[in-house]
């Protein structure tokens, strides 16, 4: 599942991606815990080129449980939201 989109200042795409992992009505508890709480073993980071779509960096395996929301600001941090991780 593709969770996030973000355009960089520089003009980069940076897409957030769960890998094999999918939001599902049992992927939390009542308690708000994860079901599978194991991180996602692959890159869910990516930063695409504008023009042609080609992988520029591509990071975050073994990082994130649940990624949901992707930002960058303009000195290109990037940030990602991690439901799963409650970060």
């Amino acid at each position: 599942d593709i969770t996030g989109v973000t355009v960089a200042g520089d003009g980069s795409i940076w897409a957030l991606y769960r890998g094999e992992r999918h939001w599902t009505s049992g992927s939390f508890r009542q308690d708000n815990t994860m079901s599978n709480s194991t991180r996602i073993p692959e890159n869910v980071v990516m930063q695409l080129h504008a023009d042609t779509g080609q992988t520029i960096t591509a990071w975050g395996a073994g990082q994130f449980s649940m990624p949901h929301m992707i930002t960058v600001d303009k000195e290109g941090a990037v940030y990602v939201a991690d439901v799963g991780r409650h970060q």
